[in-house]
């Protein structure tokens, strides 16, 4: 937590040099010059960010193997392929040993990661292969310093220039904490579903449980007072959740609401057509488009 309060701190205090006020509007310039700074000299690297990473390497090693799209359609064969081939096994296993304990909604309990499920590697990696045009293209890497030169708004030297580059550098590292952080809470959270998946297969081998993913939908609260009482009420509840699950997976609704809970409702396409929106790729959010 403290790690994302200084982040965004130091987004702040930059934004106030870049503008030169504490007040005032912002220009397309400004912005730009912001995103600039924060995109430059990345010497300490988020482990989130080796993800897309990993897996273009990945691409591109299938692909020098000879692997095309249409052999990767069936997720087990084409499993096996990248398994297999000479350069995609090597990055392959490099992906599963440093990022295999993550997955898509890693911090369900319910999700899959991608050392249980590997399968689900391959339909992202088919969509790379498909578009080997857009592997090719390698993101330019610029240092603080030349970022500070090419700024458009002002010009800064001495100690200005100095306490600007120790924000940006501070400010990478406390990303770089955040999301080694983050990592770290996703393995307690996959040793937690492993758990609760032993525990679900022993109460169906006792007789408690009718099916063995029944166990995910109940409370952690539920869980330890269904193993005092095994009360069928709570059966019922897990019961209904699970039925549920699938209608409202995806679904959003505020984090706080009175009465009952209405869904987000997704921006309509005049909305998207008629608003303009700037802002820097540092800023906290969601953006549909």
């Amino acid at each position: 937590m403290r790690e994302s309060v200084f982040s965004s701190f130091t987004y702040v205090i930059l934004a106030i040099i870049v503008q030169g006020k504490e007040n005032g509007e912002f220009t397309p310039e400004m912005f730009s010059d912001i995103a600039a700074l924060f995109s430059s000299g990345h010497d300490n690297e988020a482990i989130s960010a080796d993800v897309p990473a990993a897996l273009k390497n990945l691409a591109l090693a299938v692909i020098e193997d000879g692997v095309t799209a249409d052999q990767l359609e069936d997720e087990q064969e084409g499993l096996a392929l990248i398994k297999s081939g000479e350069h995609s096994s090597v990055h392959f296993d490099r992906f599963m040993s440093i990022h295999g304990h993550r997955g898509p909604g890693e911090l369900d309990f319910i999700a899959q990661t991608w050392n249980d499920h590997p399968e689900l590697l391959v339909h992202t990696v088919k969509g790379m292969v498909a578009n080997p045009s857009a592997l090719k293209t390698v993101a330019a890497s610029v240092d603080i310093d030349t970022a500070l030169d090419s700024l458009r708004t002002l010009k800064v030297a001495g100690a200005k220039r100095w306490f600007m580059k120790l924000l940006v550098r501070q400010s990478h590292r406390a990303v770089a904490l955040r999301e080694e952080c983050k990592d770290y809470l996703v393995q307690c959270c996959g040793n937690m579903r492993a758990n609760i998946e032993v525990l679900g297969k022993q109460l169906v081998e006792q007789g408690f449980l009718p099916e063995a993913d029944l166990v995910f939908f109940f409370t952690l609260p539920e869980l330890h007072a269904f193993m005092d009482s095994r009360a069928p009420r709570l059966i019922s509840r897990a019961m209904r959740r699970k039925k549920n699950f699938p209608i409202f997976k995806g679904k959003r609704y505020e984090y706080f609401w009175q009465g009952p809970g209405h869904e987000i409702a997704e921006p309509s396409a005049e909305l998207l057509k008629s608003t303009s929106l700037s802002g820097t790729t540092v800023c906290e959010g969601v953006v549909v488009a």
